[in-house]
C-alpha cells in the first residue's frame, strides 16, 4: 500500500516448528518516541506530534489488536526505527489438524474399525 507518507508492508511468515504464524506491517512513518512506547496499546490514545498532526485516528486500532490478539492465545509487539518507521507483529497459532474427527492419530484409520471394514464404511461416505 503506498501513502502520501511512504510505503506500508504486510508480511506474513509460518513458523513450521509450532504450528504459528507471524504477520507483520511495516511502515516508513517518523518512527515513534522513547517517551510513547510504553502508551501504544492504550484505549484511544493518540500521539500528535508536527509530524502526525494530519493523520486521522480514533486511537483503538493498536488497542483492539492488542486484545484480539490476546484473546487468540496470541502475542503482540513493535520494533521502532526512529526516523524511518515501525514495524507491528503479532503471532497466532494456525495448526488444526488435517485429519477428519474419529481419525486415529496412529493408523490414520477411521478409530474403531479393523482394515477390512474400512473399505465398506468409506464407499458407504
Amino acid at each position: 500500500m503506498c501513502h502520501d507518507l511512504g510505503v506500508v508492508s504486510l508480511v506474513v511468515r509460518e513458523e513450521c516448528s509450532d504450528g504459528r504464524a507471524v504477520i507483520s506491517i511495516e511502515d516508513q512513518g517518523v518512527g515513534i518516541a522513547p517517551e510513547n512506547q510504553a502508551m501504544l496499546f492504550t484505549l484511544f490514545l493518540r500521539i500528535k506530534t508536527d509530524e502526525t498532526a494530519n493523520i486521522d485516528g480514533s486511537g483503538l486500532g493498536l488497542y483492539l489488536v492488542k486484545e484480539l490478539v490476546g484473546v487468540m492465545d496470541g502475542e503482540v509487539w513493535f520494533e521502532n526505527r526512529p526516523g524511518s518507521g515501525s514495524t507491528f507483529s503479532f503471532r497466532l497459532t494456525t495448526a488444526v489438524s488435517m485429519d477428519p474427527p474419529g481419525m486415529d492419530d496412529q493408523t490414520g484409520q477411521a478409530a474403531g474399525i479393523a482394515e477390512d471394514d474400512r473399505d465398506a464404511v468409506l464407499a458407504d461416505a
